[in-house]
């Protein structure tokens, strides 16, 4: 019946009439002409293992979670939930940085129990904001973010950001390197491609930390770069 209304909105569109928005009433009648009893189910909620419960919850109205009129002390109160719900209201501020702060901050009885989970949260929440933080500001990120940690799981976390950004360096070395396997055999050039970009997004990932006073040891253990290498980075 869904693909009917859809039939129904397509055609309106194509023959350029107003779009009201409301779907068609369907009368769903099925002529069955085989010469085996029909004992197909005749009611959508059949196909549920517990129809009653299905139709009382598809068929009303959905529950609706209003987060913009909802004040942040609320918000606050649902605890390891209200840490999502919060980032999503806020996510269209301007100071990402400040708004994880205030988070952090809210939410801090809750870190332990995102802890327990692996920090499910923490990291959805990292990768969902983070088109929001400049490059230069995701290590700054990463220092707001681990200050909430204890010192056992801050290198975890780092480890985690510094893959993530060395993997988007793997991301656009691969379409470089395709780009230049078109003249020298495609697997070929996305293999160094792939290369090429690991080891320049490593690179800057060490740079960015560098700059951001981590030691030495802790530039190595989490971008996996030798001491050597790091401090041929500091000559350069």
């Amino acid at each position: 019946m869904l693909l009917l209304c859809e039939r129904h909105k397509d055609a309106k569109n194509k023959n350029n009439q107003q779009d009201t928005g409301k779907l068609p009433l369907i009368c769903p009648i099925v002529v069955y002409a085989n010469d085996k009893p029909y004992n197909a189910p005749r009611s959508f909620w059949e196909l549920f293992e517990d129809s009653k419960t299905a139709k009382a919850l598809m068929s009303d109205e959905y529950l609706l979670v209003d987060l913009q009129k909802q004040s942040d002390d609320e918000i606050e109160k649902k605890k390891h939930l209200g840490m999502m719900e919060y980032m999503l209201k806020h996510i269209k501020a301007r100071d990402i940085l400040n708004l994880w702060q205030s988070l952090l901050e809210r939410f801090e009885s809750s870190i332990e129990i995102d802890k327990a989970n692996g920090y499910i949260y923490i990291k959805w929440l990292l990768w969902y904001s983070d088109a929001k933080v400049d490059e230069d500001k995701q290590l700054e990120l990463a220092q707001i973010i681990a200050k909430h940690l204890n010192k056992a799981d801050q290198e975890g976390l780092m480890r985690t950001i510094a893959d993530k950004y060395i993997d988007e360096g793997v991301q656009k070395g691969m379409v470089q390197g395709m780009q230049i396997g078109e003249a020298r055999g495609m697997q070929i050039g996305r293999n160094e491609g792939m290369q090429i970009g690991e080891a320049k997004r490593t690179i800057e990932v060490a740079k960015n930390m560098l700059s951001n006073n981590y030691s030495i040891p802790e530039v190595a253990r989490i971008t996996g770069l030798s001491i050597s290498e790091i401090n041929d980075l500091l000559k350069s």
